[in-house]
């Protein structure tokens, strides 16, 4: 009977691997469109459409909603995308305004920003992917996260950035990413989106289906074997030869004696305890026999 019981706790260990692999999760989606279909792309929602976390602006612009037609949004009739204005004037303030959104990624590692940006002509062409895991903590650079309008002005851009290079975004209660006009490169100023347009400070940068996600990550060997452990702990019973008239015999035989020397048959009772300090078999009344670490104890009634 034992071995059946540790064969069938093995074959739970065993499946343990096949039921438990890492996948993906939202953590939190912006599609900015009103909870409440109303057929009016100029009324919009700050608040997640999937999952937990906020946004937030800095440096200067204020928002607005509008249609959003042609982000990647699966929404026609009532789109709507987060439109931003105006920016730091030219040559001034770089990376130092822009729109940021806030979530947790407790218990979740390769974290994954993706969005829509909607970039004006006379908008920055340029922008940089900004992070913080502090609260009011300054925002610092992501490495590869420079992106381009390649295409011009007036034209929505799908990005992503997968944030694997960068472990202190994983398992964070609070991470801000932040997408900020930046100057173009070696130089000290901002460059339009359009080349035959001048930098202004009110070129819109507007948003769409902004999405963050995470892996929940594929147990370690430890944490299956501390799984099939318990499923064997499941099968513990007390056993031992039949009682005595008047007495009462059983036998533990421990997982892990050197963590429960304290917690074990003791003198003055005949109580039979786990690690866990559940009770396992109790009997009460005087012992009647040695009573010992993984011995009989006799007791009786």
């Amino acid at each position: 009977m034992i071995l059946k019981q540790l064969a069938f706790a093995a074959a739970i260990t065993a499946s343990t691997v096949i039921t438990l692999p890492a996948h993906a999760v939202v953590v939190a989606q912006w599609n900015f469109n009103s909870p409440i279909p109303d057929d009016d792309a100029s009324t919009g929602w700050s608040l997640p459409s999937v999952g937990l976390g906020s946004t937030g602006l800095f440096g200067g612009p204020s928002s607005f909603w509008a249609s959003a037609a042609g982000s990647s949004d699966p929404t026609h009739a009532d789109d709507s995308a987060w439109f931003t204005r105006p920016y730091k004037t030219q040559g001034t303030g770089d990376k130092a305004s822009g729109v940021a959104f806030n979530v947790s990624t407790a218990g979740l590692t390769s974290i994954v920003f993706s969005w829509d940006q909607w970039v004006g002509a006379a908008a920055s062409k340029y922008v940089q992917l900004l992070y913080r895991t502090s609260d009011g903590a300054p925002f610092q650079e992501i490495p590869g996260a420079l992106f381009s309008a390649t295409l011009g002005g007036n034209t929505w851009y799908s990005r992503s950035v997968n944030l694997s290079n960068l472990p202190e975004v994983e398992n964070t209660a609070s991470l801000w990413l932040a997408i900020a006009p930046t100057y173009a490169p070696n130089s000290m100023a901002y460059e339009a989106a359009s080349p035959d347009f001048a930098y202004g400070p009110y070129g819109v940068q507007a948003f769409d289906l902004v999405t963050i996600t995470g892996q929940v990550p594929e147990p370690t060997p430890l944490a299956l074997f501390l799984v099939g452990a318990g499923a064997l702990g499941l099968l513990i019973r007390a056993r031992g030869t039949a009682p005595r008239p008047g007495e009462a015999r059983y036998r533990f035989r421990q997982r892990a004696r050197d963590l429960v020397s304290s917690n074990v048959l003791h003198a003055g009772s005949c109580t039979v305890t786990s690690e866990a300090g559940s009770c396992i078999a109790a009997v009460t009344g005087n012992i009647t026999a040695g009573c010992s670490d993984g011995a009989c104890c006799v007791c009786a009634p």
